[in-house]
């Protein structure tokens, strides 16, 4: 059996979210206006200082991740109780600097597509009214 070796899960490259209601999985960088990028979805700049902004470890000069944190804009997203969550995507050698980043879904509704924003607008209904099993 292999493990990994030297950098276990070194190789999760995303997320996967499903709409319960459809059976579908989806994908929420869809729903991030001009997110693309040369090797897989990016924060676009304006977008990816608001995810910075709300990162805990560049508010201090001392913090060693603080410039891994700003330099970042490669993120794991997922849906989030309140908000979409962006997860730092670091190298192994400095993944003691991740971290999970949540964006109120309110502050996201200039940055998303129409499909982004009825899909958090779904969220959001879900979250006062759960689907009944």
């Amino acid at each position: 059996m292999y493990c990994g070796g030297a950098h276990p899960s070194a190789g999760i490259a995303e997320y996967q979210t499903w709409n319960l209601e459809s059976g579908k999985r989806v994908n929420p960088w869809a729903w991030i206006r001009g997110n693309a990028g040369r090797y897989g979805p990016r924060a676009p700049p304006k977008f990816n200082a608001l995810i910075v902004a709300q990162a805990t470890r560049n508010k201090d000069d001392d913090d060693d991740c603080r410039d891994a944190v700003n330099a970042n804009a490669s993120y794991l997203l997922r849906p989030g109780a309140q908000g979409l969550v962006f997860s730092t995507s670091s190298a192994h050698v400095i993944q003691a600097c991740k971290e999970d980043i949540e964006i109120p879904y309110a502050a996201l509704f200039p940055f998303l597509t129409q499909e982004g924003k009825l899909a958090v607008e779904s969220l959001l209904r879900a979250r006062v009214a759960p689907i009944a099993k």
